[in-house]
């Protein structure tokens, strides 16, 4: 499955009702909340889970947790995230940063 099928897919299952004051898509609230609940709560998780030693299958949860209301974030604004992630990409290997690609594995 590619990246904008899960994308949409996210959407949908995360679409809330228009009268939800916090996940209105119109407006900072919105958004400001949808990314404290992504940083704080689910990352937040992740950690707790790293302290106590809950193991790989807890943060392989947790981490699936932040991309996919990472993924639904972007595609309530409209952000393509594959693109996103060939921006970034671009940069990076512009930037020659070390340990984050393997040499000679771009595509």
């Amino acid at each position: 499955m590619n990246i904008k099928k899960i994308q949409e897919m996210l959407y949908k299952q995360y679409l809330r009702d228009a009268k939800d004051k916090i996940f209105n898509p119109h407006g900072d609230v919105g958004d400001l909340a949808e990314l404290a609940m992504i940083g704080c709560e689910e990352v937040g998780e992740a950690i707790v889970g790293i302290r106590k030693k809950l193991g790989l299958g807890d943060l392989k949860e947790e981490c699936g947790d932040i991309l996919a209301r990472t993924l639904n974030f972007m595609s309530r604004k409209g952000i393509d995230a594959e693109s996103a992630l060939a921006l970034v990409h671009a940069k990076n290997v512009k930037r020659n940063r070390k340990g984050l690609f393997i040499e000679g594995a771009e595509q």
